[in-house]
């Protein structure tokens, strides 16, 4: 990050368009333009924009250990032809199927989707000559899924560092 390029809110900003929104997308562009507002930042159309912020809720995976069982029946019996047993012999039957069984568990690294809310910014030179270059990132883990109901805290949360370098845990703002 570039501490030239930190918007304020006096700098004129564009919300990128998504092509193609999924539904969730275009719920978090409703969420965003009502909290950049509500912080003070200007908005404007893209041709007026110094900066350009993206944004988009990012399908991820985390990675967990999970206990998995193994269950081990042990040596199995070894079946023998029946041989008959001389008059007054007692037989002697096990049965192969009431077994104790030896369990042994293990953990093992198991997939669990989550998503969270990803913003990019991105400074326009003022000729609108050359790339747009990345300014900011900013990204925050949302858990198993993105919730409308839970996005205005999260955005809040995100936009506390807009600008700024922070890489750690933050205590979610309400």
């Amino acid at each position: 990050r570039d501490p030239q390029y930190s918007p304020n809110p006096t700098s004129r900003i564009a919300l990128a368009n998504h092509l193609k929104p999924r539904p969730e997308e275009e719920a978090l562009c409703v969420a965003l333009t009502a909290e950049l507002k509500q912080q003070g930042f200007h908005l404007v159309p893209q041709e007026e924009a110094d900066y350009t912020l993206t944004y988009w809720i990012e399908d991820n995976w985390y990675l967990r250990e999970i206990p998995k069982r193994t269950y081990d029946p042990g040596v199995s019996p070894v079946s023998t032809p029946m041989q008959p047993l001389p008059p007054g012999a007692a037989a002697i039957y096990s049965d192969p199927f009431n077994r104790s069984y030896r369990v042994t568990e293990t953990l093992v690294d198991d997939s669990v989707p989550v998503q969270g809310i990803r913003l990019q910014l991105y400074y326009r030179p003022s000729g609108r000559t050359g790339r747009p270059q990345t300014v900011w990132e900013g990204y925050i883990d949302a858990g198993f899924k993105v919730s409308p109901e839970r996005e205005p805290a999260l955005l809040k949360t995100l936009l506390t560092f807009f600008g700024k370098d922070y890489t750690g845990r933050a205590r979610l703002v309400e």
